[in-house]
């Protein structure tokens, strides 16, 4: 799983930093501290491990939801032009498994997207706007962001219904 968050957090996360810069929003991530927080963290738990205080295969310890969905995020400068030509709306985002398999790397992808949106609907004051609700997001995602393909089509059934049950699971449960 941490190579699938690695890569959906460093590919997706400066998108979204981009996107706010482009608006003007300050992302809650920054505002809150969070990234920054995580870095000092992976620096003590790095030397923590350097002095064999914890094991090599231990995992540095998370505090929230919004930590897993950053926590592997390296902190980095967001070019101008990535700010210039991000989309104007996660909405606009599209994302492609080009081997879908069991479709993990989009039911991952899904759980970042879905607190995006939440994110993006409170920094446009639309939180309480229909569109912006946690079915009508759940709806966006399926239809617009994320995509795969993939040779067998057992495994294209297997994603559909893992990113059906995570759809569903996410829409009932979800606060916006």
């Amino acid at each position: 799983r941490y190579m699938v968050d690695w890569l959906l957090q460093n590919s997706l996360g400066p998108m979204w930093l981009a996107m706010c810069q482009k608006h003007g929003w300050v992302a809650d991530v920054v505002k809150d501290g969070v990234l920054d927080a995580l870095e000092d963290r992976r620096v003590d738990w790095r030397a923590k491990r350097d002095a064999g205080e914890v094991s090599l295969t231990a995992l540095m310890p998370l505090h929230s939801e919004v930590e897993h969905h950053w926590a592997y995020f390296l902190l980095q400068p967001i070019p101008d032009d990535a700010v210039a030509t991000a989309p104007d709306s996660v909405r606009g985002l599209k994302l492609l498994d080009p081997a879908v398999g069991s479709g993990h790397f989009l039911v991952v992808a899904f759980e970042l997207l879905f607190a995006l949106y939440l994110e993006e609907a409170r920094h446009r004051g639309l939180a309480d706007d229909v569109a912006w609700q946690p079915k009508a997001i759940v709806e966006s995602i399926l239809e617009n962001n994320l995509h795969g393909i993939d040779l067998d089509p057992r495994a294209v059934q297997i994603a559909a219904a893992a990113l059906w049950m995570k759809a569903k699971l996410t829409a009932r449960t979800a606060q916006p």
